[in-house]
């Protein structure tokens, strides 16, 4: 789908700001409401923009409660999520205690033992200790009986979440801070787990120091938790807009100088943290930081991020790095295996949707094997990891359009329980049931698509010619970075595009090559991963193509070239 053309006030934006029309165009439609002082604020981050704390409902609550347990050096307990979202939150907090100087303690619920959220055993261990503050991370806005039974115990739980409310009640916790409870004001409904606990961390040092200007020491503490927050928000796909857009922006900056742990992630992932984007926080630093909890082991991921001596960090993160290669094995063979289930237990024809399961399959990855599989047949996928009791554990993920949450709870008296949203889900089943919730999510999806006439569509921002592609708009282009969900890298069409030259193979696995691509004289060097169908018909004789491409600067030769990262391709009309 070709982006409409903006209004008239790109051309404003391009004389006032003095870009490009193709820039002015294409920040213009990331704007709500294009303008030139809209797009002056978008390229111009600032940290003065953030909202105000305050705006939180509950958060004046929680912050005097917490600046009191500071000064009193009462116990305070941080309850994070075993993902990359609830350990960054969890640090952010943890550090910022520690800076207050009343070191927090913490627990991470392991994904096979404890499942998500708060555990019965979590609470026991609480109420046997009789004393203190608990504060929940990216959890706890649907925890009413666990809250509850802290609270009945005479401690104080202060829920963090960013999670739907769901119930009509929120829980009875001291306070509950969540962007997305019913009855919010704030202006920003999209903060991440970890986005809301820097909220909190900065309130509570307003309150602890007794004004808003919280002095150099706290302020530069503060300020080294950004890149916490930029990882989880990436991790957690929300979109890079609004507050989020100025969070990650100052994260990645601020992990130039990073702290001891991030600096041993980095290291082992091999990131040079002057060139760091979002898209390599994306693919190189979460999947680390997630795979320890994938893997059960969600606490040496914190432990990386808070540890301050760097051999320690160095080891940390080598046992980390170690355990990501784990997953990303284990992730090949259970793909590959469910592969096989796809093609001989569905007609790909027919089946809208996809269900399969198996015990030899590791609960921790199966929201990666859906999404795997979701992907790739563009079907929304629901994958099961059998266990002995005749129940499984399952995760689903689905395609643009088609609302997954909605096609389950058709049926959902066939699951033990579930809960997720139009992308993804959660659930727990009895093995007997799954048969017939293949069938109905079959037909669920498949009405789905009748009604809603979905078809799997590319949005382009617009038309390119080659001969306009230059080194000054491609940092132009970088301005409006960092990328990602909500904020797009921008995709580009060009027309009649000639293929010069002979395509090469690249790497060891023959499923990426690249070539010249030529358009009016002016030939960029083109890329292209995971598909030689299009090489095929190259070699075939098909030379003249319309082309959906990135702009990229290639920063691994000695003189960093442009090249076009292809996305998709259709043979020229004749």
């Amino acid at each position: 789908m070709l982006a409409p053309e903006p209004n008239g006030v790109a051309g404003d934006i391009s004389r006032e700001l003095g870009i490009s029309k193709i820039t002015a165009s294409l920040l213009a439609q990331r704007l709500p409401e294009p303008s030139v002082e809209a797009a002056k604020t978008f390229l111009r981050p600032s940290l003065a923009d953030l909202h105000s704390p305050w705006k939180l409902k509950e958060i004046d609550k929680a912050a005097e409660r917490l600046a009191r347990a500071v000064r009193e050096k009462e116990p305070i307990v941080i309850h994070g999520d075993y993902d990359t979202d609830g350990v960054t939150a969890s640090a952010v907090l943890i550090k910022i205690f520690e800076a207050l100087g009343n070191p927090a303690e913490h627990f991470l619920p392991c994904r096979m033992e404890d499942g998500y959220g708060i555990s019965d055993a979590f609470v026991k261990r609480m109420i046997e200790r009789g004393r203190g503050v608990v504060v929940t991370v990216d959890c706890g806005v649907c925890e009413h009986e666990h809250v509850a039974s802290l609270q009945q115990a005479g401690i104080d739980v202060i829920v963090t979440d960013h999670h739907e409310q769901g119930e009509p009640d929120l829980p009875l916790a001291y306070a509950v801070i969540d962007p997305k409870r019913k009855d919010s004001e704030y202006p920003f409904r999209e903060l991440v787990g970890a986005g809301v606990a820097f909220k909190l961390a900065w309130a509570v040092c307003e309150k602890y120091m007794g004004t808003p200007k919280v002095g150099d020491r706290l302020q530069t503490a503060l300020i080294s938790l950004l890149p916490y927050v930029a990882i989880g928000t990436i991790a957690d796909v929300a979109p890079l807009i609004d507050e989020n857009r100025i969070l990650v922006s100052f994260g990645i900056k601020a992990m130039r100088t990073p702290l001891p742990g991030l600096k041993a992630l980095m290291d082992v992932a091999r990131q040079d943290a002057d060139n760091l984007t979002a898209r390599d926080i994306s693919f190189m630093l979460a999947p680390r930081l997630n795979a320890a909890g994938r893997m059960g082991e969600a606490d040496l991921a914190l432990r990386l991020l808070i540890e301050e001596d760097p051999e320690k960090a160095a080891k940390l993160a080598t046992e980390l790095d170690r355990k990501n290669v784990e997953r990303q094995a284990l992730c090949r063979e259970m793909v590959d295996l469910a592969r096989k289930k796809v093609e001989a237990e569905h007609d790909l024809e027919r089946d809208a949707a996809i269900v399969v399961a198996d015990e030899s399959w590791h609960e921790g990855v199966i929201g990666i094997v859906a999404g795997r599989l979701s992907d790739e047949f563009n079907k929304p996928a629901l994958v099961i990891a059998l266990s002995g009791d005749g129940t499984g554990k399952g995760s689903g993920r689905s395609i643009d359009g088609l609302n997954l949450y909605d096609a389950m709870n058709r049926s959902r008296e066939r699951f033990i329980s579930f809960g997720g949203h139009e992308q993804a889900a959660g659930f727990r089943i009895a093995a007997d049931q799954i048969d017939g919730l293949r069938r109905e999510l079959c037909e669920n999806c498949r009405n789905q698509i009748r009604e809603k006439s979905i078809e799997p569509q590319m949005y382009i921002d617009g038309m390119l010619d080659l001969s306009s592609v230059t080194g000054s708009l491609v940092n132009e282009v970088e301005m409006l970075a960092p990328f990602g969900e909500g904020n797009p890298t921008p995709r580009f069409l060009a027309k009649e595009v000639q293929v010069a030259g002979t395509p090469k193979l690249l790497g060891s696995s023959g499923k990426h090559f690249s070539y010249n691509a030529s358009q009016n004289g002016v030939a960029y060097r083109a890329v292209v991963f995971n598909n030689t169908d299009w090489l095929k018909q190259m070699d075939a004789g098909q030379l003249r193509w319309d082309v959906v491409f990135n702009l990229d600067l290639n920063k691994y030769f000695s003189n960093p070239r442009i090249e076009l990262k292809i996305k998709d391709m259709h043979p020229s009309e004749a």
